[in-house]
């Protein structure tokens, strides 16, 4: 339903193709307590299989369908983002499951000032040492129990921002909106301020594949360290370069850290062997990316988006497509 005075907050979701992922998210997002007020900007490819129904749509303010033939997920949010009207914009993944309560919490701290806002986040697999450890390095600075208040950065991808400060970045906001962090520390730096805001609460479905978990690794630091240093000097870029061992040691011993107070609480031998087998990978990315460049590094975090079912383990596929489901 289009209600005639303009939408308070946006939600931009990109479909990644799958009908279970569509019906769900759209159920989750009638389900927001403020949906009345919600516009819903799906970005889908053009020979998506499902179109929204008549329901879906008049569940929320209003549901605009956004077609896009890019092949990476930056570039999906930018276009959602640029065909949204409200003055704030949420973005979620498809396997990030919103409760209802989510789109309310972030708009109510983006009228207090705020211009990021992101959710506390849960580990919707958390049966496995590998789910534990993508989730803690991706997510660990956000997990439940979330302490509320200003931050330097939140979950990128699933949090909400104010459209006015998205839509200047131009052709580079594509690439900031496949790295978060680096988009929260420029904002910072121009003087807005981030906040992280539990009563906005979220599940994640993790990669849980060792393949997977060392890929993103890699290609993680290098996509951060590409584009953290895309306007350094060589030598400034150089040095931080050298600091690359210690900077993927300093983010294994901060997971580990995470680790030991969860509860329940993962095993933490099991935990400290994946870090180990991991801060090779997590080093050598931040190498290419302050040595070369973020290059292609988006691409692998896209793959995890558009094909999240090669990259869990058998039962947390199912489990996934539960979740995704279980609203719709």
């Amino acid at each position: 339903m289009d209600r005639g005075v303009g939408p308070d907050s946006a939600v931009v979701f990109v479909d990644p193709g799958d009908e279970t992922s569509l019906r769900g998210m759209l159920g989750r997002l009638g389900q927001q307590t403020i949906r009345e007020r919600l516009e819903v900007v799906v970005v889908a490819p053009p020979d998506a299989p499902s179109p929204v129904r008549e329901d879906e749509r008049s569940a929320v303010h209003s549901l605009h369908v956004v077609p896009f033939e890019h092949a990476r997920l930056g570039s999906a949010l930018a276009i959602g983002v640029r065909h949204a009207r409200a003055p704030f914009v949420a973005l979620i993944e498809d396997h990030c499951l919103p409760e209802p309560g989510w789109a309310e919490a972030l708009w109510r701290r983006h009228v207090e000032g705020y211009a990021v806002v992101g959710p506390e986040i849960g580990n919707a697999n958390p049966d496995s040492s590998l789910s534990w450890c993508s989730f803690l390095y991706t997510h660990g600075g956000w997990c439940r129990p979330a302490a509320k208040g200003v931050v330097d950065s939140v979950a990128g991808d699933n949090s909400s921002y104010r459209r006015d400060l998205l839509l200047p970045l131009g052709e580079e906001l594509a690439a900031l909106l496949a790295s978060g962090t680096v988009l929260h520390w420029e904002l910072r730096a121009a003087g807005h301020q981030v906040y992280l805001e539990p009563l906005a609460k979220a599940a994640h479905v993790t990669p849980s594949k060792l393949r997977s978990y060392l890929g993103s690794r890699f290609n993680n630091g290098r996509l951060f360290a590409g584009l953290w240093s895309r306007r350094w000097s060589w030598s400034r870029r150089l040095y931080f370069a050298a600091l690359s061992p210690l900077i993927a040691c300093r983010g294994a011993l901060r997971v580990l850290r995470l680790a030991a107070r969860q509860s329940p609480r993962p095993n933490l031998l099991a935990v400290a062997a994946l870090l180990l087998l991991a801060a090779p990978s997590n080093c050598l990315g931040y190498l290419a990316g302050f040595g070369l460049g973020a290059g292609d590094s988006a691409r692998f975090s896209s793959d995890l988006y558009f094909h999240r079912e090669r990259h869990l383990r058998q039962a947390d596929r199912a489990l996934g497509r539960s979740l995704r489901q279980r609203a719709g």
